[in-house]
């Protein structure tokens, strides 16, 4: 008996840890994954914040930036990858580590 009172708990517990994955994690869109001639890029101007949260130094918080500066009432859809570098906290060197794995439209 004591060993139920120790064991229903883990098991528990390994059954929570074993759905947590599904129930916080969103998967990303195929949507915004682009296929380009050297692989496959992330559309800045289409991700939302969970795909934007694969990109090498971008967490919520920087993912959440993007998503507001690129609305309407913020600066509206980037041109250029460089345009990240009008958001708070987007250095130069940040923003050339994002390059080869963003793109802008579809297809470039």
């Amino acid at each position: 008996m004591k060993h139920a009172a120790v064991l229903l708990p883990l098991l528990l517990l390994g059954c929570l840890l074993a759905l947590g994955g599904t129930l916080w994690h969103r998967p990303v869109p195929r949507a915004d994954i682009v296929a380009t001639g050297t692989g496959l890029r992330l559309a800045l101007n289409t991700a939302g914040p969970a795909a934007l949260m694969l990109l090498p130094g971008i967490g919520h918080a920087a993912a959440e930036r993007i998503v507001a500066d690129r609305r309407v009432g913020g600066h509206g859809p980037f041109r250029q990858v460089s345009d990240l570098r009008r958001i708070r906290g987007f250095s130069e060197r940040l923003v050339a580590n994002l390059e080869p794995y963003v793109r802008i439209g579809s297809a470039d």
